[in-house]
């Protein structure tokens, strides 16, 4: 029996852009090892360099001797590696669906954002050029005990994870829990506020329509909110309730991005406020920010007035509602 393996995020897995620190699949690397040794012709395949090289010899130049290397080091038992589509009596691959099953397909992309996301049958495919740092932070956050979709595989600007079907979230309870849980973590980054100031002043410059952005820019000089770990998006959109759960999805993370659980809760209001047009949930998630999290309620103001410059940078209906709230401070 001919066996096809992929490579990339099957057999050797983590960050894709240095092959030499992926690690093997260890159980999958065993049962290549058995399928070899029963007499079985295995074949590894890799579609690496299909993105970054013009033809496939520059492809084999570029990435053979490093892949050769790495199954070596790994004692990985094969008969060829091809840059290829083989024939195959059964394929190993991390990214194939069974056409003998259904097979469903939907469109899940951002009104915010250009990233294209995409579900097949329980996976979700999310293209982006901060991938690499998405994973660090569900890393991060699932070593802190959050909950966060199973990652299936990545590479630099693909994620595919499974598909969390729920609803909305509208549990307070849940949603302190989490936020209570990431101001106790320390940040990921070394960015301090200043650069947090300088990404709203940003927004301000390249959108004349907002009015007194000085005024908010004074503002957020006069606070100091902890720097701690966060989400970075922590919107209704991104935060799907099941079982009990609280799972969060589409973080947004890098080491420029200053993070503060207190920047969360304030894009949490003011997207249950200005996107679920629910305030009377709106008062009772802010009440619990401010008497049960501790947070100063001057410093919520201004950065819920702070999240909405950033969002109705694309989103231009909100302007009003951001010069509204900046002009109450």
């Amino acid at each position: 029996m001919v066996v096809v393996v992929d490579f990339d995020g099957t057999l050797a897995l983590g960050d894709t852009s240095n092959i030499s620190l992926m690690i093997p699949n260890v159980k999958l690397v065993s049962l290549v090892n058995s399928m070899y040794s029963d007499g079985n012709f295995i074949k590894i395949v890799t579609a690496r360099g299909s993105k970054s090289c013009s033809n496939i010899d520059q492809r084999i130049e570029k990435y053979q001797r490093q892949i050769e290397e790495w199954l070596k080091k790994n004692n990985v038992n094969y008969h060829s590696l091809s840059f290829n589509k083989e024939y195959g009596d059964a394929y190993i691959d991390d990214r194939c669906y069974n056409v003998k099953s259904d097979i469903t397909y939907s469109k899940l992309d951002s009104t915010f954002t250009n990233n294209k996301v995409r579900k097949i049958n329980g996976s979700v495919i999310k293209k982006s050029q901060n991938i690499i740092n998405e994973v660090k932070w569900y890393r991060k956050a699932s070593s802190i005990g959050m909950d966060i979709p199973d990652i299936l595989s990545y590479d630099i600007d693909t994620l595919e994870l499974c598909f969390i079907e729920g609803k909305e979230c509208v549990d307070i309870d849940l949603i302190k829990k989490v936020l209570s849980k990431m101001s106790k973590e320390k940040p990921t980054n070394r960015a301090n506020f200043n650069s947090y100031i300088d990404r709203i002043g940003n927004h301000i410059a390249n959108n004349p329509s907002i009015k007194k952005g000085e005024k908010l820019i004074e503002s957020l000089k006069s606070i100091n909110p902890p720097n701690t770990f966060n989400h970075g998006d922590f919107s209704i959109h991104n935060m799907i309730e099941r079982d009990g759960k609280l799972f969060l999805i589409d973080p947004i993370y890098s080491d420029e991005i200053y993070q503060s659980y207190v920047i969360d809760a304030a894009k949490h209001l003011f997207s249950v406020l200005y996107y679920s047009l629910n305030p009377d949930f709106y008062q009772l998630c802010y009440d619990n920010y401010i008497y049960k999290l501790d947070i100063d309620y001057r410093t919520l103001d201004i950065l819920i007035a702070s999240e909405s410059v950033r969002v109705s940078n694309r989103k231009k209906q909100l302007i009003d509602i951001s010069n509204n709230l900046i002009e109450i401070l």
